[in-house]
Protein backbone atom coordinates (compact mmCIF):
# COMPACT_ATOMS: atom_id res chain seq x y z
CA UNK A 1 0.00 0.00 0.00
CA UNK A 2 1.75 3.18 -1.08
CA UNK A 3 2.12 6.07 1.52
CA UNK A 4 0.43 9.06 0.93
CA UNK A 5 2.51 12.24 1.30
CA UNK A 6 0.73 15.20 2.52
CA UNK A 7 0.30 18.00 -0.19
CA UNK A 8 2.98 20.42 -0.53
CA UNK A 9 2.49 24.03 0.05
CA UNK A 10 2.84 25.24 -3.80
CA UNK A 11 -0.10 22.60 -4.51
CA UNK A 12 -2.03 23.98 -1.34
CA UNK A 13 -1.96 27.54 -2.62
CA UNK A 14 -2.89 26.53 -5.87
CA UNK A 15 -5.82 24.83 -4.91
CA UNK A 16 -6.52 28.07 -3.19
CA UNK A 17 -5.82 30.24 -5.58
CA UNK A 18 -8.03 27.83 -8.34
CA UNK A 19 -11.00 28.35 -5.96
CA UNK A 20 -11.09 32.13 -5.30
CA UNK A 21 -10.44 32.73 -9.46
CA UNK A 22 -13.79 30.74 -9.32
CA UNK A 23 -15.65 32.45 -7.36
CA UNK A 24 -17.81 35.54 -8.64
CA UNK A 25 -19.04 38.60 -7.03
CA UNK A 26 -22.17 40.46 -7.90
CA UNK A 27 -22.61 43.65 -7.21
CA UNK A 28 -25.80 45.01 -5.88
CA UNK A 29 -26.93 45.91 -9.61
CA UNK A 30 -26.47 42.76 -11.12
CA UNK A 31 -27.90 40.64 -7.67
CA UNK A 32 -31.17 42.38 -8.27
CA UNK A 33 -31.36 42.10 -12.04
CA UNK A 34 -31.00 38.74 -11.55
CA UNK A 35 -32.78 38.07 -8.88
CA UNK A 36 -35.93 39.88 -10.53
CA UNK A 37 -35.65 38.57 -14.48
CA UNK A 38 -34.94 35.24 -13.76
CA UNK A 39 -38.56 35.04 -12.13
CA UNK A 40 -39.78 36.89 -14.30
CA UNK A 41 -39.04 34.74 -16.86
CA UNK A 42 -40.08 31.82 -15.33
CA UNK A 43 -43.70 33.21 -14.61
CA UNK A 44 -43.66 34.94 -18.58
CA UNK A 45 -43.21 31.16 -20.12
CA UNK A 46 -45.65 29.70 -17.95
CA UNK A 47 -48.32 32.44 -18.32
CA UNK A 48 -47.31 31.97 -21.83
CA UNK A 49 -48.29 28.27 -22.13
CA UNK A 50 -51.20 28.62 -20.49
CA UNK A 51 -52.35 31.09 -22.75
CA UNK A 52 -51.00 29.68 -25.60
CA UNK A 53 -52.72 25.97 -24.20
CA UNK A 54 -55.99 27.83 -24.15
CA UNK A 55 -56.40 29.64 -27.78
CA UNK A 56 -54.60 26.37 -29.62
CA UNK A 57 -55.81 26.68 -33.16
CA UNK A 58 -56.52 23.00 -34.31
CA UNK A 59 -53.92 23.03 -36.92
CA UNK A 60 -51.18 24.17 -34.80
CA UNK A 61 -48.65 21.51 -33.05
CA UNK A 62 -47.43 21.69 -29.64
CA UNK A 63 -43.72 20.46 -30.77
CA UNK A 64 -41.96 24.38 -31.33
CA UNK A 65 -43.29 25.59 -28.18
CA UNK A 66 -42.98 22.70 -26.20
CA UNK A 67 -39.26 22.91 -26.60
CA UNK A 68 -39.24 27.20 -26.35
CA UNK A 69 -40.90 26.11 -22.66
CA UNK A 70 -38.02 24.09 -21.77
CA UNK A 71 -35.38 26.05 -23.07
CA UNK A 72 -36.64 29.00 -21.63
CA UNK A 73 -37.34 27.40 -18.16
CA UNK A 74 -33.95 25.95 -17.94
CA UNK A 75 -32.47 29.32 -18.77
CA UNK A 76 -34.38 30.84 -15.56
CA UNK A 77 -33.57 27.81 -13.57
CA UNK A 78 -29.48 28.20 -14.35
CA UNK A 79 -29.92 32.02 -13.81
CA UNK A 80 -31.42 31.69 -10.44
CA UNK A 81 -28.53 28.13 -9.88
CA UNK A 82 -25.16 30.57 -11.18
CA UNK A 83 -27.08 33.84 -8.53
CA UNK A 84 -26.76 31.12 -5.49
CA UNK A 85 -23.58 29.32 -6.52
CA UNK A 86 -21.70 32.33 -7.18
CA UNK A 87 -19.16 30.39 -8.96
CA UNK A 88 -17.58 31.74 -12.66
CA UNK A 89 -18.63 28.33 -14.73
CA UNK A 90 -22.25 28.21 -13.69
CA UNK A 91 -22.45 32.15 -15.14
CA UNK A 92 -20.90 30.94 -18.48
CA UNK A 93 -23.51 28.36 -18.61
CA UNK A 94 -26.21 30.76 -17.62
CA UNK A 95 -24.86 33.40 -20.40
CA UNK A 96 -25.37 30.74 -23.18
CA UNK A 97 -28.55 29.36 -21.58
CA UNK A 98 -29.83 32.73 -21.54
CA UNK A 99 -28.28 33.26 -25.57
CA UNK A 100 -29.82 30.17 -26.57
CA UNK A 101 -33.31 31.04 -24.99
CA UNK A 102 -33.63 34.31 -26.57
CA UNK A 103 -32.86 32.91 -29.97
CA UNK A 104 -35.15 30.30 -29.75
CA UNK A 105 -37.81 32.33 -28.52
CA UNK A 106 -37.26 34.88 -31.08
CA UNK A 107 -37.68 31.52 -33.77
CA UNK A 108 -40.82 30.60 -31.48
CA UNK A 109 -42.20 34.12 -31.55
CA UNK A 110 -41.69 33.70 -35.99
CA UNK A 111 -42.78 30.63 -35.54
CA UNK A 112 -46.39 31.70 -33.74
CA UNK A 113 -46.84 34.67 -36.12
CA UNK A 114 -46.42 32.97 -39.19
CA UNK A 115 -48.69 30.24 -37.92
CA UNK A 116 -51.28 31.50 -35.77
CA UNK A 117 -50.63 34.95 -34.73
CA UNK A 118 -52.21 34.40 -31.16
CA UNK A 119 -50.82 34.09 -27.76
CA UNK A 120 -47.57 36.60 -28.61
CA UNK A 121 -47.90 38.66 -25.55
CA UNK A 122 -45.85 36.90 -23.05
CA UNK A 123 -43.94 35.10 -25.09
CA UNK A 124 -41.78 38.45 -25.63
CA UNK A 125 -41.93 39.60 -22.46
CA UNK A 126 -39.88 36.21 -21.51
CA UNK A 127 -37.63 36.69 -24.39
CA UNK A 128 -37.06 40.12 -23.83
CA UNK A 129 -36.14 38.72 -19.69
CA UNK A 130 -34.01 35.94 -21.43
CA UNK A 131 -32.43 38.78 -23.38
CA UNK A 132 -31.26 40.59 -20.96
CA UNK A 133 -30.72 38.39 -18.54
CA UNK A 134 -27.73 37.08 -21.29
CA UNK A 135 -26.59 40.63 -21.28
CA UNK A 136 -26.68 40.73 -17.68
CA UNK A 137 -24.81 37.16 -17.42
CA UNK A 138 -21.95 38.37 -20.36
CA UNK A 139 -21.41 41.46 -18.25
CA UNK A 140 -19.96 39.57 -15.79
CA UNK A 141 -18.23 37.21 -17.38
CA UNK A 142 -16.29 39.56 -19.45
CA UNK A 143 -15.59 41.73 -16.86
CA UNK A 144 -11.65 42.08 -15.75
CA UNK A 145 -10.86 40.14 -12.20
CA UNK A 146 -10.29 43.30 -10.62
CA UNK A 147 -13.12 44.45 -10.88
CA UNK A 148 -15.27 40.97 -10.75
CA UNK A 149 -13.25 40.25 -7.36
CA UNK A 150 -12.87 43.89 -5.44
CA UNK A 151 -12.94 42.30 -1.88
CA UNK A 152 -10.00 40.27 -2.44
CA UNK A 153 -8.13 42.83 -4.89
CA UNK A 154 -6.20 45.20 -2.66
CA UNK A 155 -5.23 46.72 -6.42
CA UNK A 156 -8.98 48.00 -7.00
CA UNK A 157 -10.05 51.16 -5.26
CA UNK A 158 -12.94 53.13 -5.97
CA UNK A 159 -12.03 56.23 -7.88
CA UNK A 160 -13.19 59.36 -6.08
CA UNK A 161 -15.73 61.43 -8.59
CA UNK A 162 -13.90 64.99 -7.69
CA UNK A 163 -10.07 63.60 -8.05
CA UNK A 164 -9.19 64.42 -4.69
CA UNK A 165 -7.55 61.40 -3.70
Amino acid sequence: MPIRRPDTVERVLARIESRVLQEVWFGRLRLIAVGVLAPVLAAAVTAWWFDLVAQLPPQLSLGVPAVTLVILMLAAGVSLLALAMRRFRWCCAAAYCCGLASAVGVGAFWWLQTGSGKALTWLVVADAAALLLAVVWLTLIVSPVQRSQPDMRGTWTRRDPLGTR
